[in-house]
C-alpha cells in the first residue's frame, strides 16, 4: 500500500501540463534574436581526437561562427551549463567530457528533459531547443591525461577544454571558453558585438592586475596568423613541452622542477598570463613561473641576467606595461540603458534616465607575436625549453592537420613573420581602477563583486543586466557541492525541473534527500515557523535559539524541519550604516545595505517578499541528522519555498496548506501548544512559549496523521521552548546540535563567527 501511494505521488510530481504557469527558473527565451541558435543547429556527439572529428563537431554545433566550449568531469555540473545556455537561446555549446559514456548520458538526459518540459520552449519560441552536443577524447595520455602530456598536472578535462578551444580558434571560430561555474545572465552577444567591446579580440576575467582568470575567456575576430590565436596555441605548447622535458628549467634553477626534472605546475592561468605578457613585451618571458618557484636567494636569478627577484619582476613589468592603457569609452545609447558603465552603481545613485549618456572605462593591452630577436632588458636570455620531443612534434602536427602553423618565437627564420603580424587587443574585466571603477564588470565578473548584491537575480528585474556571472571568489563556506550551488539557487539561476530529471524525482532535488533511499517519506511532514514569527526585532542569539527549539520540536514530532530565515530587516543581517533605516526596509538592487559578505544570502520571487538565508545552515551537517534513513532531514529556506510551490503545482495543495507568500497557514496545519484554543502572540513578540515534548506530540498526533503523505507543512505560530524530550530524542537532538554549526554557533571560536 505504501509503495502504491509513493508511486502515485512520484508520478504526479514528475508531470507538468503544458497549460501550467512556467516558473521563472525554467523559463525559455532568446536573449539575443540574432544569435539565438536554439533549435537551429544539427548538434554532434562524438570523439574530438582527429582533425576531421573536431571539424565535424564545430560545423554541427556552431552558430554564425560562434561556439561555447567548456569541460567538466561531472554530469550534473555539465548539464547545468548546457541547460542555462539552451534556455537563454544559445544551443551552440560544446561540452568536453571525459568519456563517450558521459557524453551519451548527457545527451540522453536532455532527451528526457525535453520529453517532459520541451513544451516550454515550443510555447516560448515556436520550436524546441534541439539536441545537445558533446565531445570527448578517446586517446588520453599517461594517467588518463591530455594525449600530449608526459607528466600530468592540473585537471585533465581543463586541458582538454583549452585544446578544443584552441583548435576552434585556429579554424576561425569565435570562442567563448568557460569553466563550468559560469552562468549566462544577460545579452552577452549584444554587449560584445557593439562598441566598445567589438574592438577587442580577447576579453577575459582579471584575477589581478594584468593577471588572467582562465575561467572566462572570449575570443572574437582574431586572425589565425595574429597574436591572440598564437597566444592560446603557445600557452598549450609551453605546457606540452615542459610536461615532456623539464631539463632546460632545471638548468636555470632546480626549484622550477620536481623529481626527475618533472615540471612544477603553477596554474594554467598563470602560464597563460606569462604568454600574454610575452605578447605585450614582444619577447618571450616567464615572469609568473620564476616568481612562483625561484626563491629570492636562488642563483637562478643570475642565470636570468638579473641581480635578484625584484629587478627581474620590475623590468619585465616595465616592458609589458608599455602595452597597457586605460581608456574611457562612450557607450552607445542601446547599451547605456542596459549596463551600469562607470562607476559601479550604488543604492543611493538615482537611475539614469532613458537615453542618458554613459561611459565605460576599460583596461586594455596591445598584443604582438613575440620573438627572441626583439629587444630584451637583460644581457642573457637562457632557454626555457629543451629541443622539442615526440609529444611536442605530435602536438604541432595536430594543428598542422587543421591546416595551420604558428610562428616559432625562438626560430630566427620566423622573426619577420612575427614582426609582420598586426597587433590585437585584450581587455580584462574586473580590473580595479581609480574612482570606484572595476573595468568591464557589466559584461562579466564574479559573485562577490556583483552576484551577492542582486545583479544576478534576473527574475527580480534589476535595472541593469550583467551578461555573464562567474561563481567564484567570496563564496560562503560550505560543502564542495553546496558552496557553488547555493548562490545559483538563491539567485534564481537553478532549474529545479532539470534537477528533478537528474535525480528522477521532484522529491530528490533537495540537498538532504538527493541520495536518500526514501526521499518522499523523508519529507512527509515538515515543521517550521509560520510567517511573521521570525521578525526583524529578533537578535541573532534569539534567532539561533528559535532554530534550536524548532529542531527540538521536529524531533519530538518525528518530523523534518525547514530552517527559519532571518528577516531581511534584522539589524544583524544589515551593515551598520543601514541599521537606522525605517523598518521593514524596502529592498532594491543593489542591496548593498545587507551584509551579504557572510550574514545573509537573499532569495525570493519578488523584492517585496525578499527573504534572507543564513549561511550557517548551508552545509550537509545541518541538513541531515544522524541515525540512518529515518532520521530527521532539514531544508534551507529557499528549498522550503520551492517545495511549497512544487506541492501547489503538482498536488493542488496550495494556500489552504499555508503555501505561498506570507499568507497565514490553514488551521489544520498549525500545531497546538495548549489544549484549549490559544491565539498567537502579538506581532514582533520575542517571548518563547514553553511546551513539553509529550504535550506537543499528544496534542497534535491525530492531526499530523491526517495530513498528506509528502511535504505537508506544519507550522508553529509562535516561538517555543520544547522541554522534557525523551532520552532517545534528546540524544538525537544533541547529536544534531554538535555537528550543525548553526545550532552551536554561540560555542564556536570568535574568529569563525565572522564566516556566517
Amino acid at each position: 500500500m505504501r509503495a502504491q501511494r509513493l508511486a502515485t505521488l512520484l508520478t504526479a510530481a514528475l508531470l507538468l501540463g503544458s497549460g501550467a504557469c512556467v516558473p521563472y527558473y525554467a523559463a525559455v527565451e532568446c536573449i539575443n534574436q540574432e544569435y539565438c541558435s536554439a533549435g537551429r543547429i544539427a548538434s554532434y556527439v562524438g570523439p574530438l581526437d582527429d582533425a576531421s572529428q573536431v571539424k565535424e563537431a564545430l560545423t554541427n554545433t556552431h552558430y554564425k561562427q560562434e561556439i561555447v566550449v567548456f569541460s567538466d568531469s561531472r554530469i550534473a555540473e555539465a548539464a547545468y551549463v548546457v541547460d542555462q545556455f539552451r534556455r537563454k537561446g544559445w544551443a551552440h555549446v560544446l561540452p568536453v567530457l571525459p568519456t563517450a559514456e558521459d557524453c551519451h548520458r548527457l545527451h540522453q538526459l536532455f532527451v528526457s528533459y525535453d520529453k517532459q518540459y520541451g513544451h516550454i520552449a515550443v510555447e516560448a519560441l515556436g520550436r524546441g531547443l534541439g539536441p545537445a552536443s558533446c565531445g570527448w577524447y578517446a586517446r588520453p595520455g599517461p594517467g588518463e591525461h591530455l594525449e600530449f602530456f608526459w607528466n600530468t598536472f592540473g585537471f585533465f578535462f581543463v586541458w582538454q577544454k583549452f585544446y578544443t578551444a584552441a583548435r576552434a580558434l585556429a579554424l576561425g571560430y569565435n570562442v567563448l571558453c568557460l569553466d563550468s561555474d559560469n552562468v549566462p545572465l544577460g545579452d552577452f552577444y549584444g554587449y560584445v558585438k557593439q562598441p566598445p567591446l567589438a574592438a577587442f579580440n580577447m576579453i577575459a576575467q582579471a584575477e589581478g592586475f594584468a593577471l588572467l582568470n582562465s575561467g572566462f575567456m572570449y575570443f572574437q575576430n582574431a586572425s589565425v596568423s595574429g597574436p591572440t590565436v598564437w597566444a592560446f596555441y603557445h600557452f598549450l605548447e609551453r605546457a606540452v613541452r615542459w610536461s615532456e622535458d623539464g631539463n632546460a628549467l632545471a638548468a636555470i634553477s632546480p626549484s622550477l622542477v620536481g623529481g626527475g626534472n618533472s615540471f612544477r605546475d603553477y596554474q594554467d592561468q598563470n602560464m597563460f598570463s606569462d604568454v600574454l605578457w610575452s605578447c605585450m613585451a614582444r619577447h618571450p618571458q616567464f615572469m609568473f613561473l620564476v616568481n612562483t618557484w625561484i626563491p629570492a636567494e636562488d642563483e637562478g636569478w643570475k642565470r636570468l641576467g638579473a641581480a635578484g627577484k625584484d629587478e627581474y619582476r620590475n623590468k619585465i613589468g616595465a616592458e609589458a606595461g608599455k602595452a597597457w592603457s586605460t581608456q574611457v569609452h562612450p557607450l552607445p545609447p542601446s547599451l547605456a540603458d542596459r549596463v551600469w558603465g562607470d562607476p559601479d552603481p550604488r543604492p543611493e545613485d538615482p537611475p539614469r534616465p532613458p537615453g542618458a549618456p554613459a561611459n565605460a572605462t576599460l583596461w586594455s593591452a596591445k598584443l604582438w607575436i613575440p620573438h627572441t630577436s626583439n629587444p630584451w632588458p637583460f644581457a642573457v636570455a637562457p632557454p626555457f625549453f629543451s629541443p622539442p620531443g615526440n609529444r611536442t612534434l605530435a602536438f604541432r602536427r595536430s594543428f598542422a592537420d587543421l591546416g595551420v602553423s604558428f610562428v616559432d618565437p625562438e626560430d630566427p627564420a620566423h622573426a619577420a613573420a612575427a614582426a609582420a603580424a598586426a597587433p590585437e587587443l585584450l581587455t580584462l574585466t574586473g580590473t580595479s581602477l581609480e574612482g570606484h571603477i572595476h573595468s568591464g564588470t557589466w559584461l562579466q565578473h564574479q559573485w562577490f563583486m556583483s552576484g551577492r548584491l542582486g545583479w544576478w537575480h534576473r527574475h527580480l528585474k534589476p535595472r541593469y543586466q550583467q551578461a555573464v556571472g562567474h561563481v567564484h571568489a567570496g563564496l560562503m563556506p560550505s560543502d564542495p557541492f553546496l558552496v557553488k550551488a547555493n548562490p545559483l539557487i538563491a539567485s534564481g539561476n537553478w532549474n529545479w525541473h532539470l534537477q528533478a530529471v537528474l535525480h528522477h524525482s521532484h522529491t530528490r532535488v533537495f540537498a538532504a534527500t538527493r541520495d536518500h533511499p526514501d526521499a518522499a517519506f523523508a519529507l512527509a511532514r515538515i515543521v517550521t515557523y509560520a510567517p511573521g514569527v521570525i521578525h526583524y526585532n529578533l537578535t541573532k542569539p534569539e534567532f539561533i535559539r528559535a532554530a534550536q527549539q524548532l529542531a527540538r520540536a521536529a524531533i519530538a514530532l518525528g518530523s523534518s524541519v525547514a530552517w527559519p530565515t532571518p528577516h531581511c530587516s534584522s539589524d544583524w543581517v544589515l551593515l551598520p550604516k543601514a541599521r537606522a533605516l525605517p523598518k521593514p526596509i524596502a529592498h532594491a538592487i543593489p542591496w548593498a545595505h545587507l551584509d551579504t559578505s557572510f550574514q545573509a544570502m537573499p532569495f525570493g520571487e519578488s523584492l517585496e517578499g525578499l527573504k534572507c538565508e543564513w549561511p550557517a545552515f548551508m552545509i550537509d551537517e545541518c541538513l541531515a541528522n544522524e541515525g540512518g534513513p529515518g532520521a530527521m532531514r532539514a531544508l534551507l529556506g529557499v528549498e522550503w519555498e520551492h517545495l511549497l510551490s512544487t506541492r501547489t503545482a503538482h498536488t493542488g495543495a496550495g494556500a489552504a496548506a499555508g503555501a505561498g507568500g506570507e499568507a497565514a497557514p490553514a488551521a489544520a496545519h498549525v500545531l497546538q501548544i495548549k489544549p484549549a484554543p490559544d491565539p498567537p502572540p502579538p506581532a514582533l513578540s520575542s517571548a518563547f512559549a514553553p511546551v513539553s515534548a509529550a504535550a506537543l506530540l499528544a496534542l497534535n498526533a491525530p492531526a499530523l496523521l491526517a495530513l498528506p503523505p509528502w511535504g505537508a507543512p506544519v507550522y508553529l505560530d509562535r516561538l517555543v521552548e520544547v522541554t522534557e524530550l525523551p532520552a532517545d530524542k534528546e540524544a538525537q537532538y544533541q547529536a544534531f546540535y554538535k555537528k550543525c554549526r548553526a545550532l552551536h554557533y554561540e560555542e564556536i571560536p570568535a574568529g569563525m563567527k565572522m564566516q556566517w
